[in-house]
């Protein structure tokens, strides 16, 4: 997969769309059809073919949920990781047990950042920071 911007937006209307489809396709399937002196009625294997699409309209319609608390989650996780960018002053004050991490951070010589009286590699600590933000998508998949 190659890598490119996050389009949630995208993946989440050709979801709605299958799922439109599918719904319009249960709705005709279900429609008793009259052909002069016939009766069409839906089958047992047409009436499981229907019952399988909607199976599949409702996994979509789940999907579409996830979607809404992914989308939330990486809010979560971009707000975080700006809130912290170039202050790991403020991620050791507000979360102390990220202490023994951050003390990596500090350099002696006052060549990195001059953070309220002590010195830190911030380039460092922003890949680092990044990393603990986005830990599950950069780690990748561990169930499958």
């Amino acid at each position: 997969m190659k890598p490119e911007p996050l389009d949630l937006e995208t993946w989440r209307k050709e979801i709605i769309s299958k799922a439109e489809k599918l719904e319009k396709e249960i709705k005709e399937g279900f429609k008793i059809k009259y052909d002069a002196f016939f009766v069409y009625i839906p089958g047992p294997k047409r009436l499981l073919e229907l019952k399988r699409k909607d199976w599949e309209v409702a996994r979509l319609y789940g999907m579409l949920k996830a979607i809404k608390e992914v989308k939330e989650k990486i809010k979560s996780a971009c707000e975080f990781y700006l809130k912290y960018k170039d202050n790991p002053e403020l991620l050791l004050k507000e979360h102390p047990k990220y202490k023994e991490k951050i003390e990596n951070f500090r350099i002696l010589k006052p060549l990195g950042n001059y953070i309220k009286g002590k010195y830190y590699d911030v380039d460092r600590y922003n890949k680092w920071l990044f990393k603990l933000a986005f830990k599950d998508v950069l780690e990748g998949d561990k169930d499958g």
